[in-house]
């Protein structure tokens, strides 16, 4: 399968969080949801409050600069509200 430039593991990335109307055994009702756009890997934490996931996506920027790859381009649904990502 080709690749289209840019679609390297850990170039991309695309968040999205998500409220569900069941709640889990654990109590967990927000759902983020993570993909590397060139691996397809798919990374899902679940929440008990909205306010952990700007925490959780910056533990996965700064585990990705760890490992030492250059993220290029973050994807997220209404980006222009979400400034808690802006560098």
């Amino acid at each position: 399968e080709m690749k289209a430039e840019g679609e390297d593991t850990g170039v991309r990335l695309g968040m999205d969080v998500t409220l569900c109307k069941c709640v889990t055994l654990g109590g967990e009702k927000c759902t983020h949801i993570k993909i590397d756009c060139g691996s397809k890997k798919l990374m899902i934490s679940l929440f008990k409050k909205k306010e952990k996931v700007v925490k959780d996506g910056m533990d996965m920027l700064h585990k990705m600069d760890m490992e030492g790859r250059l993220l290029k381009c973050i994807r997220c649904d209404r980006a222009s509200k979400n400034t808690k990502f802006w560098f």
